[in-house]
């Protein structure tokens, strides 16, 4: 039986997800050049943090471990908070109506970059310094998938139960560039939507209880 509490994050989730639709819906023409810009220069920003992060990495050997891992966990936070910030805004092209203009499909296919390499960076970060975070991947589909969107609802909640210590990639495979690819490949993604928590994949839709198990055995973040 869920708890009151429970439902009343899921349905907060819900809501958040159907503003930005309907907000989307409403401002669609607006976006513009502009916006676009503004996209472009967050993007450029977040992706110069990468570079500082990788160069963090790799001087941390001669530093001081609990020094440099106290660095890399204060700048990883920093990015998580720049690609969310980022996320939610490629959210609001596409529900724009956005995705079929070649500008768009530009800048995402960037933003797809600058997703994998923050995921590569903060895996790392993870692993040496043992950062208590969950990496979670989510391959999605905007032509192939007819419940991406409900698994969005689904990983939205989860991420408003545990903001810091979930760390969530949300994957467009159907972007075509040698990235997105490459991963694809790795995880032998053949479905959408298709979820890999700690390195452990999922295939097709799993609901909030289904999902919050997964979560609850493989990173113990239980309810």
């Amino acid at each position: 039986m869920e708890r009151k509490g429970d439902v009343e994050v899921f349905l907060f989730a819900l809501i958040i997800s159907s503003f930005l639709f309907f907000a989307g819906l409403v401002i669609g023409l607006n976006f513009g050049e502009q916006k676009m810009s503004e996209f472009e220069q967050k993007l450029k920003e977040s992706t110069e943090e990468i570079v500082s992060l990788n160069v963090i990495l790799s001087m941390s050997e001669s530093l001081n471990r609990s020094a440099s891992c106290d660095l890399l966990r204060r700048v990883a936070s920093n990015l998580g908070d720049m690609a969310e910030e980022l996320g939610k805004k490629v959210t609001l092209m596409e529900l724009e109506g956005k995705i079929m203009t070649e500008e768009y499909m530009r800048m995402k296919a960037e933003y797809m970059k600058f997703l994998i390499n923050d995921m590569m960076v903060l895996s790392k970060v993870k692993h040496q310094c043992d950062a208590n975070y969950t990496i979670i991947v989510y391959f999605y589909s905007n032509k192939y998938c007819d419940n991406c969107k409900e698994q969005g609802y689904v990983l939205d909640y989860y991420k408003l139960l545990h903001r810091e210590s979930l760390l969530i990639f949300a994957i467009d495979g159907d972007i075509n560039i040698t990235l997105v690819n490459a991963l694809l490949s790795a995880y032998d993604v053949e479905t959408y939507p298709t979820i890999v928590v700690n390195g452990n994949k999922y295939e097709g839709f799993l609901s909030k209880d289904e999902f919050g198990e997964i979560l609850c055995e493989r990173s113990k973040i239980c309810p």
